[in-house]
């Protein structure tokens, strides 16, 4: 059974959900694709693997894959602690997080991943959808080392609102959710290729990820 996932779900998710699984399906051989999710739709498309767990957007969607949403996963402004914009931010119930209105940042200098990932692709509907054509002071592959950077104030980054607690360290920031933005969000997804055959323990694995985010929602 191959699994494509991403190097930072495969992270969070994998040593929750594969012993659990093992337990199961003792003699079944696993195989983990690591990839981005603009990759995975390829390896899905093309019958490499057998499911992914993967991130899309309305306006990214591939058309020929289906996607069981697992959840909504919103995008959020990461600054440094107490940014000089902070007092503008607005107390969310029952969130840890206040948001922000996305264009008070329009001056930010903010830093980017590559084109080519998804977390980049939905930044630059987000920027659009705002009107905002931001400065770019660096752009990286790496959305945790952007965090870390915008930690310390050099730039503003953006990433999605589950990525946050992957990583543990000394790089404290402030998160903002993003007001009044219908697109600042993606999906989290198990993904699958409708021509190909899925066998038992694929689903029983994809209804394993489907249980555990059910019962474990970001807030």
């Amino acid at each position: 059974m191959t699994i494509g996932i991403t190097v930072y779900m495969g992270t969070y998710l994998l040593p929750k959900l594969l012993p659990m699984f093992a337990e199961e399906f003792p003699n079944i051989e696993i195989y983990i694709k690591e990839l981005d999710s603009v990759n995975m739709e390829k390896s899905l498309l093309d019958g490499t693997i057998d499911f992914a767990v993967m991130h899309t957007h309305p306006l990214k969607n591939s058309e020929p894959l289906n996607h069981e949403v697992l959840y909504k996963d919103p995008f959020m402004i990461v600054t440094q602690k107490n940014h000089p914009l902070s007092q503008y931010a607005k107390k969310v119930p029952d969130s840890h997080h206040s948001s922000i209105d996305l264009n008070l940042f329009k001056d930010e200098k903010f830093i980017m991943l590559r084109k080519d990932k998804r977390i980049r692709q939905v930044c630059d509907i987000i920027f659009h959808r705002a009107g905002i054509n931001p400065a770019t002071c660096l752009t990286l592959q790496s959305y945790e080392s952007a965090r870390r950077l915008a930690s310390t104030g050099y730039g503003v980054t953006m990433i999605p609102l589950q990525y946050i607690n992957i990583f543990e360290g000394q790089y404290d920031a402030d998160y903002f959710f993003i007001e009044d933005n219908e697109y600042a969000f993606w999906y989290t997804c198990i993904s699958t290729n409708p021509n190909m055959y899925l066998s038992k323990a694929a689903k029983v694995f994809m209804n394993m990820i489907h249980d555990y985010f059910s019962d474990n929602q970001p807030i």
